[in-house]
């Protein structure tokens, strides 16, 4: 069985403990797998991985996000308050067209979602909250 030493943590591991690379002599990375993982949590810049979520989730770049924030000063588009301090607003998007919405709280984009994204089933919510009584008052 062949095996080989990684540099980082010097363990002696068959090659089957090393990623595949195509390029390398022995078709395999120089790091084992788990000193791989760490090496790439540890040098994932945060803020390109969330563009590139961006792009791969919603189709949209990190400029267009920032642009959408921009024109509906940083408001969620539901309730209308700036989300707080250090938290992102989410994108939200039609699920079956892919269509972007618009920026909003993660609380308010998941209570669409909860409501199956239905205008008319929202609007009975809105009723139902504006004339709700404690019922409570009614069984004495």
């Amino acid at each position: 069985m062949a095996v080989k030493r990684c540099p980082d943590c010097k363990d002696v591991l068959p090659l089957a403990r090393y990623p595949r690379h195509a390029r390398s002599a022995d078709g395999r990375t120089a790091r084992c797998r788990v000193c791989t993982g760490i090496r790439r949590k540890t040098t994932r810049d945060p803020a390109r991985e969330r563009e590139r979520r961006l792009w791969a989730a919603y189709g949209i770049t990190g400029e267009e996000y920032r642009r959408m924030g921009a024109a509906q000063r940083w408001r969620c588009l539901v309730c209308g308050e700036r989300a707080p301090k250090g938290v992102r607003l989410v994108v939200d998007h039609d699920h079956v067209t892919g269509y972007v919405r618009g920026l909003l709280h993660s609380e308010c984009n998941a209570a669409l979602g909860l409501l199956g994204d239905c205008p008319a089933v929202l609007e009975r919510a809105g009723r139902y909250l504006s004339r709700a009584v404690d019922l409570r008052s009614q069984v004495h």
